[in-house]
């Protein structure tokens, strides 16, 4: 099998998943024309971005819904259904919960606390984008992370961080654990 981490490293976020996309997911066409979609691997990512100019730190995470409902029922909030005409009339206030529950961030070694701004579906209508932030941010020297969405629903799931600067620097963060913790020192 070849490695995620080097893969990462050398092509970059972008061509990562792009080929993530062609590699291993595939759909196939049931009766009725209903499509039923599969996964082999299981994997969130998530970008965080310092904006200096602002005092923010823009957060934004893709999170398969499959994968997320499964998550969001196994903790007890229940099927959201997100983004769908039945969408819970509480999903933006339950999501960020589950959200809350799962992601830790630490900014200059202090706890913060993310807040809400919108979710949005994927191109392709399998996943959701949500978008959170930190407001307030006067610097950042370091941010530690730990990130546990679906590790409880999957043993072989990864999440990827890409925290970056607006000045350019940057750093990738794996998550294949539960409990993990991980920092990028600007």
């Amino acid at each position: 099998m070849i490695n995620k981490k080097i893969i990462l490293l050398l092509f970059g976020y972008t061509a990562f998943f792009s080929e993530l996309r062609t590699t291993y997911f595939s759909a196939a066409v049931l009766p009725f024309n209903t499509v039923f979609v599969t996964h082999d691997i299981h994997l969130s990512k998530c970008a965080i971005t310092y904006q200096e100019s602002t005092n923010i730190i823009d957060i934004q995470w893709h999170i398969w819904l499959d994968d997320l409902e499964l998550g969001l029922e196994k903790s007890g909030i229940g099927s959201l259904q997100l983004l769908t005409g039945n969408e819970d009339e509480n999903a933006d206030e339950k999501l960020l919960e589950y959200l809350r529950s799962k992601m830790k961030l630490y900014i200059n070694d202090q706890p913060v606390q993310f807040t809400w701004k919108e979710k949005e579906s994927s191109e392709d209508l399998l996943a959701v984008w949500v978008h959170l932030e930190v407001k307030n941010v006067t610097s950042l020297n370091s941010i530690k992370v730990q990130n546990n969405i679906l590790m409880e629903i999957y043993n072989d799931q990864q999440n990827i961080v890409h925290v970056k600067m607006q000045d350019g620097r940057q750093g990738y963060l794996i998550f294949e654990k539960e409990g993990q913790e991980e920092e990028v020192l600007f």
